[in-house]
Order: C-alpha cells, then sequence, then structure tokens
C-alpha cells in the first residue's frame, strides 16, 4: 500500500512539474507580448531586446534541466519523464510558440534578424537597425546621393539619375518589423534633390510579398523581379517595357536558398520560376572579356543537367554569378543614350530586359568594383556617355551599403 502511495504521490508531482516546465516558454513569452503590444510597430524586436529565440530558448532549456536535476531525479520513473518531456519539447513549442505569434525569430547573424512562419513554410529577415537609427543613416544616405548627382553633372551636365528601392516587408507593415519601410523611404525621397527621381517596389500586403519573394532566399523570385522591372519603366519613362511570354516552372529543381543555407535547414524549399522573353540580339562583356565562360549556368538547367546539392544556388546559377563590371551592348541606335546600373544581385534577373531600351548599359557591382579607384564616378561618365544613372538595390543597400561605395567617397 505504502509503494502504492508513493507511485501515485510521485504521477501526480511528475504531472504538475511537466505542466509547468511545457507552460514555461508560453508563459514567458505571452509576458512578452503583453509588453510588447504597448509597443506599436517595435514589438517583438525591442522587447526581445535584441537576442535571437535561439539565446532565449536556451535560457528556457537550462532551467528546465536544473529542475530535472533538483526535483524529478528523486522519484521513480526519471529516465522515461525525461525522455517525454525531450519527445514532447518540439511539439509543445510549436504548439504553443506559434499560437503566440506566426513570426518566431530562430537566428541572429551580423545585424540580420531571421524568422520562421510555419503557417506559410517561409523564413523572413529583418535589419536589427531600430527606427531611429535607420532615419539617421537614411538622412546620411540623401545627403550623399544629392553630391554624388552633383559630381554626376559636373561630368556630364545633361545626365539623369534615378534610385530604386526593394523594400523588405509590406506596405501594410508586419508585426514583428520594427519600423515602416515605406514610411522611412518616403522621408528618404522627398530629401533627395528634385531632379533625382526614386521609387520603391510596391508591396501592398503580405499575400503580395509572398509572391513576389522566395520563401527561403532573399532574392525576389521572377515574379517580384518583373514587377519591380514595370515600376523600373515608369521611372525611366520607359514606354514599352518588354512584355513576358510566357512563365514556366524548371522541373526538379528545389531551391533552398540563402536564409536555408544560414540557418541549415532543410525544412522548407522553393520551386524555381522562369519567364520567357523576346529580347532583340545583343553581346555581352563580362570584366571586359567577350563570350565569358561560366558566367551563367541557364542552359545546363533548361537541359536538366544542373548542380543540384542541398544548398545549391540557383539564382546564382541560373541568372548568373556576382561580378564587377558587365556590359550590355544592344547596338547604336538614335536616341536610346547609354546606362549605368550600379546594383547587387537584385539586378541579375532583368538586366537584359532593362538593358534592351539602351544601346549600351554597364552594370557595376558595388561590392566588387573601383577597389582601386573609389573615385571612379566623373571618368566612367564621361568615358562611357551615360545619359542615365539608375541605383538599384533594398533599402538597407540604399541606405546603409551603396554610400561612399559606389564611385565617388564619402566626404
Amino acid at each position: 500500500m505504502k509503494n502504492l502511495r508513493e507511485k501515485l504521490f510521485a504521477l501526480i508531482s511528475l504531472l504538475i512539474i511537466f505542466s509547468f516546465l511545457i507552460y514555461l516558454p508560453y508563459a514567458y513569452l505571452k509576458g512578452v507580448r503583453t509588453d510588447a503590444e504597448k509597443l506599436g510597430n517595435n514589438r517583438l524586436y525591442t522587447s526581445f531586446k535584441g537576442q535571437s529565440f535561439e539565446k532565449i530558448n536556451t535560457k528556457i532549456n537550462h532551467l528546465e534541466i536544473d529542475l530535472q536535476n533538483m526535483i524529478l531525479n528523486r522519484f521513480p520513473f526519471y529516465d522515461e519523464t525525461v525522455s517525454l518531456i525531450n519527445r514532447s519539447e518540439l511539439a509543445a513549442d510549436k504548439k504553443l510558440l506559434y499560437r503566440f505569434s506566426n513570426y518566431i525569430p530562430v537566428k541572429s547573424d551580423n545585424g540580420i534578424f531571421y524568422y520562421d512562419n510555419i503557417a506559410q513554410n517561409r523564413y523572413y529577415r529583418l535589419l536589427s537597425s531600430n527606427e531611429k537609427e535607420l532615419k539617421n543613416s537614411m538622412h546620411k544616405a540623401s545627403n550623399y546621393y544629392n553630391n554624388y548627382y552633383k559630381a554626376a553633372r559636373e561630368a556630364v551636365p545633361n545626365v539623369k539619375m534615378a534610385v530604386f528601392a526593394v523594400p523588405m516587408t509590406w506596405r501594410s507593415g508586419a508585426s514583428f518589423y520594427p519600423y515602416d519601410d515605406f514610411s522611412i523611404f518616403s522621408d528618404f525621397s522627398s530629401s533627395l534633390d528634385p531632379e533625382i527621381k526614386s521609387g520603391i517596389l510596391n508591396i501592398k500586403d503580405e499575400n503580395t510579398f509572398n509572391r513576389y519573394f522566395f520563401k527561403t532566399d532573399h532574392h525576389w523570385n521572377i515574379y517580384g523581379a518583373y514587377s519591380g522591372y514595370l515600376e523600373i519603366c515608369k521611372l525611366l519613362n520607359i514606354k514599352k517595357p518588354v512584355e513576358v511570354k510566357s512563365f514556366s516552372r524548371l522541373p526538379n529543381v528545389k531551391f533552398r536558398g540563402s536564409m536555408s543555407r544560414t540557418l541549415l535547414s532543410e525544412s522548407y524549399f522553393d520551386n524555381f520560376d522562369m519567364a520567357n522573353f523576346d529580347l532583340p540580339s545583343y553581346n555581352i562583356k563580362v570584366n571586359g572579356a567577350a563570350n565569358p565562360q561560366g558566367f551563367t549556368h541557364k542552359q545546363e538547367y533548361l537541359n536538366g543537367t544542373f548542380p543540384d546539392s542541398i544548398y545549391e544556388n540557383h539564382y546564382g546559377n541560373f541568372y548568373h554569378a556576382d561580378v564587377a563590371l558587365i556590359e550590355y551592348d544592344f547596338g547604336n541606335l538614335s536616341g536610346k543614350g547609354n546606362l549605368l546600373l550600379i546594383a547587387d544581385s537584385l539586378s541579375n534577373c532583368i538586366e537584359p530586359q532593362i538593358a534592351s531600351h539602351y544601346n549600351k548599359t554597364f552594370v557595376i557591382d558595388q561590392r566588387m568594383y573601383g577597389k582601386e579607384n573609389p573615385n571612379w564616378l566623373k571618368s566612367f561618365l564621361k568615358k562611357h556617355k551615360i545619359d542615365q544613372i539608375l541605383i538599384l538595390s533594398t533599402t538597407n543597400g540604399i541606405y546603409n551599403n551603396y554610400p561612399g561605395n559606389i564611385g565617388l567617397e564619402e566626404k
């Protein structure tokens, strides 16, 4: 009888402790949410105080282990109970934590936070900057671009300039996003010289965002890129954009992009769609060399002979590798002029379409070009008789990465 009472007491004690351990992460995060709801757009970022979910979860796990060592090993069924807790932990996190929020922070890396949304089977990422920091960067950037345009006009008096940004969220705002990308870009645009045209990709809601961007990679997909191309055409007063003949899906391509690689996660993958265009014939040079080998593997994908490791960079392989300078030559037609496109890998998938509206287009990747001569802008514009400058990047790239690195050092 005594043995039965001890077992019953142990069982009740274990149920209470087990319930407490399962409830602990939920109670902790529920408290965070209560505070976060008072903070408006700074919700999860401010409340988590810059910590990734991994760090918070580690603290909770340490507390669980301390409780196990302090209490559970005094009762029978210790091994079975610990095994049950371990098997249940992931399921409990999924059920309880995702009830708290659809966007769970899973990693922070070099100033970028990564969020997991199991409802959409996708990842999101955001900057660690708060709104004040980003506005400071934005104002410095607008001053830089005004000086940049002034320097460009000194070299080529009639040159035109435009800036096009790709936001990291949607217009109505994500609950986990610490600032309003569109409002800050609006302030940025109003701070520019009135002759500098500016635009931002119109992502009106989360559904549009999910349609325009890969689930596992930080780049836009072909649907977002083509929408961006159409908006760029309006910005540059191009009357007849190149029309898409059709969209098609590359068979057997499972794309686990940059976010999957960063998180070492195979949970999600993207299908890889492409657009078919009718473009005039053109010549291309890469870093001054014609007919570059290995620049793109597009034909291999069309033939079904593409490389296919788990984290293969299908975006870079299919469109082209990142290089310092690409020259597209569509001929010498009257009235078309020459374009300087300063961009990063976002432009890879729409460069030929943009270039088709000009005689020559020079695409410069600011991460690689001009290291020996950081003040290359004026001489480049003169040498290549540039009529139009287009600067293309994410909002983060426009504010933080480009100033001082696109042919004119910051003063």
